[in-house]
């Protein structure tokens, strides 16, 4: 994975138009960092073969009739890192990671329905002989950004209206394009979705202005300066949505979410050490309303889907609130 001595500042400024513009041409990467276009399209290359930026299609599940999310907390009776094996061949598990805390490991499942959630948290309980599972059922999300390590800001989106999406088959495979590379240009996705370039153009715009997809630019942690990414489960009083957009608004925090379930809020947070881990959880500590809280500090990721799942349609029996995937951390090593 990347480190900052792995980089220099004609790198970091490329990386910095790339979090803002990830499918920018060449040219126009060029003219705002200041070198060539053919520099510019060496340098990015070689960030992407180091894995330092990682630049892909982020495929809202919705588009597909995956309709119900939610996180598993697993405290397993076996190692947790065997009880994460296994977990992460199951295609709806979209994000397995081990980690420190009360639990062993967790996950997030993306279903097609209740019923659909409900088997598959049955059989994760029977295959992995948990000795205790907590669930989260997401509700909506109030942020979902993890540039703002980079950049420094503070920023909240929040998802709560369920769009209408009406994707073909040639809407599939550019998206299936699109999640395996975030910068395939128009004439490559026109080639392999068999249709003309205008056309090719025209559907990945629309799939972006509908937030079908969003193309992402994820930078390694280590050149953002992060010892770790941590899970955080938040208990309140009064309305979680009033805190989770407080939450929301803290820097370090890359995720915030209601859920129903075992948490009324679920966040995730970048951390430099330790001690920073403990000022940012002092922070929410201190939000009013908060009355509890749990960390857990990733160990090990198993996993990671921005929308590498199966790409098959679904017809949801009960959604909720509209959900984009979950999380481009790091890409697992």
């Amino acid at each position: 994975m990347g480190s900052r001595d792995a980089v220099d500042d004609v790198d970091a400024a490329i990386i910095r138009v790339l979090v803002e513009s990830p499918r920018c041409s060449y040219s126009d990467l060029a003219e705002r960092v200041g070198v060539s276009a053919g520099t510019a399209q060496v340098r990015v290359k070689r960030l992407r073969q180091s894995r330092c930026v990682t630049i892909a299609g982020r495929v809202d599940p919705a588009v597909l009739g995956y309709g119900v999310f939610a996180f598993v907390f697993v405290e397993a009776s076996r190692s947790a890192l065997e009880a994460a094996r296994l977990l992460s061949r199951r295609p709806e598990a979209a994000f397995v990671v081990t980690v420190g805390g009360s639990a062993g490991l967790i996950a997030e499942l993306r279903c097609r329905d209740w019923r659909h959630l409900m088997e598959v948290v049955g059989d994760t309980r029977r295959e992995l002989r948990s000795a205790h599972t907590r669930l989260a059922i997401l509700e909506s999300y109030y942020k979902h950004d993890w540039s703002t390590f980079h950049s420094g800001a503070a920023t909240a989106n929040t998802h709560n209206e369920r769009p209408a999406y009406l994707v073909d088959d040639i809407d599939i495979d550019i998206l299936k394009i699109l999640a395996s590379d975030g910068r395939a240009t128009y004439a490559d996705i026109a080639r392999q979705a068999a249709v003309s370039p205008g056309t090719a153009r025209q559907r990945v715009k629309h799939l972006q202005q509908t937030g079908a997809v969003t193309v992402q630019t994820v930078v390694a942690s280590g050149l953002l300066g992060l010892a770790g990414y941590a899970a955080v489960g938040i208990t309140v009083t009064g309305p979680a949505e009033t805190i989770a957009r407080q939450i929301a608004q803290q820097a370090p925090v890359a995720l915030a979410a209601t859920v129903l379930g075992a948490f009324d809020v679920v966040a995730e947070i970048g951390y430099r050490d330790f001690h920073d881990l403990g000022g940012t959880l002092d922070t929410l500590r201190c939000i009013p309303g908060v009355t509890q809280i749990e960390s857990f500090p990733y160990l090990t990721e198993l996993k990671e889907s921005m929308g590498s799942w199966p790409m098959d349609r679904h017809t949801t029996e009960s959604p909720i609130t509209q959900q984009p995937a979950l999380n481009p951390h790091q890409p697992a090593p």
